[in-house]
């Protein structure tokens, strides 16, 4: 048997591949109907996380082992600190399973140079063997410099990917590390990153739960035309493409804030941020008590909830945690590094059904995560932006966090930011394949979405978010992938991001909130709720607000007045913020290029939307509190551009 491959991409539906009682039409997709189980494979792939096993071990010799967060060039990994000389024992293996060991060892950079090298050594001790005893399997040494110690001159130095099988099955596994020949222990700073187990194990069949599996994604700063679902022209998706072929695919799915907290507080409540609070009076003011979140409802309703973020905005003091059971926040932390202990939750033996929640800031600026994808990489210097042009945008204060002096010219931060979203999707490919593995894609609602889009210095404004409400900034992707139905459908039907809440509980079979004014999308495609009229939304940041229909939109501003005199505002853009109202013609000017507000003949088109914000408290413009925070969460809402 190969070894299991959770980061294999997930194939286009074909002719004969395995059905989910697919529907001939989108009425029968959403009819939500179950359909009998089909046959699972032998044997199933059970992941474990090694970083949660922490508490089990066992020291036999030299010092503990402890989770840590380790950067090297970028890439963030949550890990098992391991200073040599170590022996410690991680617990027991599945009896009777073949399991293989997935990590990467590394040595920590501020290392490089003075260690003289470590040794990784991994064995397994078979039951009923003596402490100490064990057969190796993994033997490697890493030199001072953080490459392995028989690498070639051109290896660069950095996390190294290793996947090993482990002899036998059973037994105790042993992590140990050495130092280097010369015995210097001062920067032996080891790690294993990311460590995991897969094992195969016989398959017993997923059991239907009592209600549907449900797994929703929030891909951070995700613009959905930059996707191969939405028409984009670069191989960024294909993951997610796959999972567009088996979804519902909302074309005009819209944020309701142009920034992480008040669309989160929305995608977890049901409400507006003006209702919900979190973000609006202040950029600094978190989820009150008061608003019932999704998680809350299905903990009551028997779930299990887990959710696994990259902290940040995602925090726990913005009281957006309330309702799950487990609360994964790393605070630097990539998907890469992630991906275990998601796989790891889907595995746990548990007969309730399971709410998770996944969030990733790895396509969100400064565009560092991963480096750039060659495919994605332009030939020469951008063209279109003057180079004295390119100089000034590089150094606006609010680019700092966007390390702008990396790039040669805007194709180049472009192909950036389509790098993070491949990186993205290649670690959804991973999670859509363990949930066919076990079987539970058949009895799960499948959502993938986004918290807002980024302004990629369209109508030669900026790089970033939070600043405009222009579509590049509000749109949002947003596929819907139905228990049991593998149905590919499109709709322009107008969403918002209120409009998750409803459709989740729709699909649970739950009661939606009587606060909760938004609608089921799925049900007003059925014709069972009217259609929304308009999306609304606003910034925090500016205290502009919009209201969009499908043929028009208006964007309200507080003056040009408001802008240079509040504190939240970076004075660094105030020559590139859009103060003035705005009105368009969505069907003639797309694109938004041709402001129509005071234009008499659009007044009557426009002025319902507008009096549609009437009566609606607008955001405060205020900078939040960041000197309250933490140092590490401080330091990370600065890597962010959230604050300065």
């Amino acid at each position: 048997m190969s070894a299991p491959d959770p980061a294999a991409a997930r194939p286009q539906p074909r002719a004969g591949a395995r059905s989910r009682c697919a529907a001939p039409a989108l009425a029968a997709a959403l009819a939500l109907a179950g359909c009998a189980s089909l046959p699972p494979p032998e044997s199933q792939t059970r992941h474990i996380d090694l970083l949660a096993r922490r508490t089990e071990q066992v020291v036999e010799s030299g010092s503990r082992i402890e989770p840590e967060l380790v950067d090297i060039g970028g890439d963030v990994r949550s890990v098992l600190f391991q200073h040599p000389p170590s022996r410690v024992a991680l617990g027991s293996l599945p009896d009777g399973a073949q399991c293989w060991f997935r990590f990467s060892p590394g040595l920590s950079p501020n290392a490089w140079g003075k260690s003289d090298g470590v040794v990784f050594q991994a064995s397994v001790r078979p039951p009923g063997a003596a402490a100490g005893e064990g057969r190796v399997f993994y033997r490697e040494a890493i030199a001072g410099d953080g490459r392995p110690a028989d690498a070639g001159g051109d290896a660069a130095p950095g996390w190294i990917e290793r996947t090993v099988r482990i002899p036998g099955r059973g037994g105790t596994l042993i992590l140990e590390t050495l130092p280097g020949a010369a015995n210097n222990r001062d920067y032996d700073w080891a790690s294993w990153a990311a460590p995991f187990l897969l094992c195969d194990a016989p398959r017993e069949g997923a059991a239907a739960p009592p209600r549907p599996h449900i797994v929703l994604v929030s891909i951070d700063t995700l613009r959905p035309d930059h996707l191969g679902a939405y028409g984009y022209r670069r191989p960024t998706s294909p993951n997610l493409d796959a999972l567009a072929a088996e979804s519902v695919v909302f074309t005009r799915a819209f944020s309701t804030s142009n920034w992480t907290l008040p669309s989160h507080a929305s995608l977890f409540t049901g409400l507006p941020p003006h209702r919900h609070g979190a973000g609006h009076r202040a950029t600094s003011d978190p989820l009150g008590p008061g608003p019932r979140t999704l998680a809350e409802l299905l903990a009551a309703a028997g779930y299990r909830t887990a959710a696994f973020t990259a902290g940040g905005i995602l925090s726990r003091r913005n009281g957006l945690d309330r309702g799950f059971e487990q609360w994964h926040e790393a605070t630097k932390e990539g998907l890469r590094s992630a991906m275990p202990a998601v796989l790891a939750s889907l595995d746990r033996d548990d007969p309730r059904p399971l709410f998770l929640f996944l969030h990733t800031y790895d396509a969100h600026g400064p565009y560092a995560a991963y480096p750039i994808d060659l495919r994605f990489l332009p030939d020469a210097e951008d063209p279109r932006v003057p180079a004295e042009e390119w100089s000034r945008i590089s150094s606006i204060a609010y680019h700092q966090y966007q390390r702008m002096e990396r790039f040669r010219g805007l194709e180049e931060v472009v192909s950036a930011y389509d790098s993070g979203i491949r990186h993205v999707d290649a670690q959804l490919g991973r999670l859509f394949a363990h949930l066919d593995a076990l079987g539970m894609d058949a009895h799960t609602l499948l959502v993938v979405t986004s918290d807002h889009g980024e302004t990629l210095y369209e109508r030669n404004l900026y790089v970033g978010h939070s600043f405009s409400l222009r579509d590049e900034e509000i749109r949002i992707p947003l596929l819907v992938r139905l228990p049991g139905a593998a149905q590919s459908a499109r709709s322009d039907e107008l969403v918002s991001l209120e409009d998750l809440m409803p459709l989740i509980l729709e699909v649970a079979g739950l009661p939606i909130p009587e606060e909760v004014a938004a609608t089921s999308p799925l049900a007003r495609l059925r014709g069972e709720r009217e259609p929304r009229s308009a999306v609304f939304g606003e910034s925090s940041h500016t205290g502009a607000r919009f209201a969009r229909s499908q043929a028009w939109k208006v964007i309200v501003s507080p003056g040009a007045a408001t802008p240079q005199g509040a504190g939240g505002l970076d004075p660094s853009l105030l020559d590139r913020y859009e103060t003035a109202s705005q009105g368009y013609d969505l069907e003639a000017d797309p694109q938004e290029q041709r402001n129509l507000w005071g234009d008499p003949e659009s007044a009557l088109a426009l002025t319902p939307l507008t009096r549609s914000l009437e009566g609606v408290s607008a955001p405060a413009v205020s900078p939040a509190a960041a000197s309250a925070l933490p140092p590490d969460e401080l330091q990370r809402l600065r890597e962010l551009g959230y604050t300065q």
